[in-house]
């Protein structure tokens, strides 16, 4: 008899949090994507812990979203994630524009580029985890952007094998190719030099290559020289001490192999571009990569923003 008691009370309570849940993703989407919006999405999507559906991103895409990790989570109240960071992605890549995904995830930046591009632009979505690789090429087929291409390997500086770990209490974004003390979840999966893949699907142009996976940018990056030097595309990337360390590199061998190519960047605020930190203070920290030799990009950044000049990223 309690338990018949209860269960009408029990679907109440389920229904209230519906229509809380309801009110609070209509609300957000309306209100700017403010670190204060976040935190309410946050605080609440981790308590609620809503059920999988698809969404539609501030963008008007659709994008199936699991609210179960904090980028999903902000996807699914505030349909954006890093819009400071998709602002560069949207002005630095054209129609016809090739972009290279590395890390994609579940797809924000591969939707928005692909849309950003158009049919005849190409998109190269590189993802390593297989449930993220999954909910990838949902998203892919939910716009039927045919302009995609999908590789689920890891990318590092040879070709074999790699152990693919998700840290202890990590979310889900954080699946790494580094050495981690303790691990939730772990697996092999393939890695190949960046070099190959872009060769085996004929790119023969960047323009943008956003990077996030965890620390393995430096080998991922060195592995692509031959396209970075012949194409000197911008990168938007995440700069992450522990997970560099991980990985056996630091924040300043990254930012040396950029200055050894002969770019110049940027920290990404959510304001507008702020001079870099010095490479001990990178502690995760979102980046942009201009070559002084992308006159397109040289007048994209003039005409973006007023804090930075074209001749400031001249070499001297």
């Amino acid at each position: 008899m309690e338990a018949l008691r209860s269960t009408p009370r029990a679907h109440r309570e389920k229904r209230s949090y519906q229509l809380v849940d309801l009110a609070l993703r209509t609300v957000l989407r309306h209100v700017p994507p403010t670190l204060a919006a976040e935190s309410i999405a946050l605080r609440w999507g981790y308590s609620f812990q809503p059920a999988p559906r698809v969404i539609r991103l501030r963008s008007g895409l659709p994008m199936r979203v699991d609210p179960c990790d904090h980028l999903q989570i902000l996807i699914y109240y505030l349909g954006v994630f890093e819009p400071h960071c998709l602002r560069w992605l949207r002005a630095l890549l054209s129609e016809d524009g090739v972009l290279v995904d590395l890390g994609a995830n579940v797809g924000l930046y591969t939707l928005e580029g692909a849309e950003r591009v158009g049919p005849r632009g190409r998109v190269i979505a590189i993802e390593a985890a297989p449930m993220h690789a999954e909910l990838l090429r949902a998203n892919v087929a939910l716009s039927s952007f045919e302009q995609v291409s999908i590789v689920q390997v890891a990318v590092g500086d040879h070709e074999g094998t790699a152990h693919l770990s998700l840290p202890h209490a990590g979310n889900l974004g954080m699946y790494t190719i580094g050495d981690v003390e303790e691990s939730d979840e772990s697996m092999d999966v393939p890695l190949r030099r960046l070099d190959d893949v872009l060769n085996q699907l004929e790119v023969d142009r960047i323009d943008v290559v956003k990077c996030d996976i965890e620390g393995a940018e430096l080998g991922a990056l060195s592995s692509g020289a031959r396209h970075i030097e012949r194409a000197h595309p911008a990168f938007l990337i995440d700069i992450n001490d522990l997970a560099l360390r991980r990985c056996g590199a630091d924040p300043r061998s990254l930012r040396r192999f950029f200055d050894d190519l002969g770019y110049r960047g940027w920290l990404i605020g959510r304001t507008g571009l702020m001079p870099l930190p010095d490479p001990s203070q990178h502690a995760c920290d979102e980046c942009l990569f201009i070559h002084p030799d992308r006159a397109d990009h040289l007048e994209i950044l003039a005409r973006e923003t007023s804090r930075v000049r074209p001749e400031t990223i001249r070499p001297s």
